[in-house]
């Protein structure tokens, strides 16, 4: 069986300080990353954004394979996808 105080070497005081270390490793990560989204927010919109032009590459594909398979009116030719 396994000893439950296998790998707890170590005061609770110890412990609480690696988990303080790892809180603020993981705060910094985030800001870190926040602050890179946020420069780079308009290229992220675009390409999360992407589906709701016509253009899109996915709305293309289906609809080149419902014109081969012959469904062509079931496939709109142009939409839109307005954000209020």
């Amino acid at each position: 069986m396994n000893n439950p105080d296998e790998g707890a070497t170590g005061t609770f005081w110890e412990h609480l300080d690696a988990l303080r270390d790892c809180l603020l490793k993981a705060l910094a990560v985030t800001v870190v990353c926040a602050l890179v989204a946020f420069f780079f927010k308009e290229s992220l919109f675009r390409v999360v954004l992407a589906p709701k032009e016509a253009g899109f590459v996915t709305y293309r594909l289906m609809g080149d394979i419902g014109r081969f398979l012959g469904a062509e009116g079931m496939i709109p030719d142009d939409f839109s996808v307005k954000f209020c």
